[in-house]
């Protein structure tokens, strides 16, 4: 693994950038799916999948919350070099 000295920031703007994407693309997947499963038979089948939804989503809210406030620091950081 490379040394965070040679990692340049435009580098790592890049990757906090394509995280928040991933993040992003993952929540609309668990959102689509939980819609997809409370409106199919399934859920009487096994009533823990709600639970195990519910655990997903509160999972993967902070997450994008943190890469959230991750990619406005980079705007704010651009905007102000921009200047």
């Amino acid at each position: 693994m490379a040394e965070a000295d040679d990692v340049s920031m435009d580098d790592l703007r890049k990757a906090v950038l394509n995280l928040a994407d991933a993040v992003r693309v993952i929540t609309i997947s668990v959102d689509r799916l939980a819609f997809r499963l409370a409106h199919s038979p399934i859920w009487e089948l096994d009533p823990s999948l709600s639970i195990e939804m519910n655990n997903i989503r509160e999972t993967i809210g902070p997450a994008k919350g943190r890469l959230s406030a991750a990619v406005e620091l980079l705007v704010k950081d651009d905007v102000g070099h921009s200047s």
